[in-house]
């Protein structure tokens, strides 16, 4: 199990091709009601759409298995468990003689001997789908003090939005399959992200997130700064190859 978090704590938990995925979720003060639509909503949000995400497909119902009584938070642990369906590992097997590059499975092995490739193991891009549950849930306890969270995509392949955007349009793009700010750049994100798929290939992108309504002063020092504890959660997440805050590197240029 893997956790991160203080005041309110998270652990990880399960692999790709086992049972389930889930989350140990610590510190929702009792009686918070959670909005389980808006749970379910962001769950809906993860899955691929048509040809530009992942072929699995999975049912992603978030199972509340304690933790909460008539939606309301019991100020215990909250545990929820989310079930694989689609675990046939067949077509991994190959990968314990030919690891894939860009991926998990070479380290892996080294690390972990009896390591279990299907899917890539505990090491599966599968988990996020508990720590989106996770977060729909830490969402709504920062909305009830007046804090936002949005994120769109600024960038997929070489297809870049250039303008300004604000929450409101970062909450808009949930609109578009790419979460693209408009019709336009959708349809460009989407054509280059199928025809990197008809070459065999990936495409990359960059996600802004947009976050408002922090009171200043809001988080720790040095190690405990708010920026320090967003990038080390960011960096968790496998696929996260870098971070920036405000105008990141190019605030090296600027006087």
């Amino acid at each position: 199990m893997y956790e991160t978090g203080s005041k309110v704590r998270f652990t990880l938990f399960g692999k790709s091709h086992g049972p389930c995925v889930g989350g140990i979720l610590e510190g929702v003060p009792s009686g918070f009601a959670i909005d389980m639509d808006a749970v379910r909503a962001e769950m809906a949000l993860r899955k691929p759409t048509g040809k530009i995400g992942t072929p699995r497909r999975e049912a992603d119902e978030v199972e509340f298995v304690q933790g909460v009584l008539d939606g309301k938070a019991t100020g215990d642990a909250i545990l929820m468990r989310i079930a694989n369906g689609n675990t046939d590992g067949s077509k991994y097997m190959k990968f314990y003689d030919t690891p894939r590059p860009g991926h998990a499975d070479l380290p892996a092995l080294l690390k972990f001997p009896d390591h279990d490739l299907r899917g890539s193991g505990q090491f599966s891009g599968r988990l996020t789908a508990a720590i989106v549950a996770a977060g729909a849930v830490a969402k709504q306890m920062i909305a009830a003090e007046g804090v936002s969270v949005d994120a769109f995509s600024r960038s997929i392949g070489d297809v870049k939005d250039p303008e300004n955007r604000s929450s409101e349009d970062a909450y808009a793009s949930r609109g578009y399959a790419t979460r693209a700010c408009s019709q336009d750049l959708d349809d460009r994100m989407r054509a280059c992200i199928e025809a990197a798929g008809e070459a065999k290939d990936s495409v990359g992108g960059v996600v802004e997130c947009v976050i408002t309504g922090l009171p200043i002063g809001f988080g720790g020092i040095w190690f405990e700064a708010l920026d320090a504890e967003l990038a080390k959660a960011m960096f968790g997440i496998p696929a996260c190859k870098g971070v920036e805050f405000g105008d990141g590197f190019a605030l090296s240029g600027m006087r």
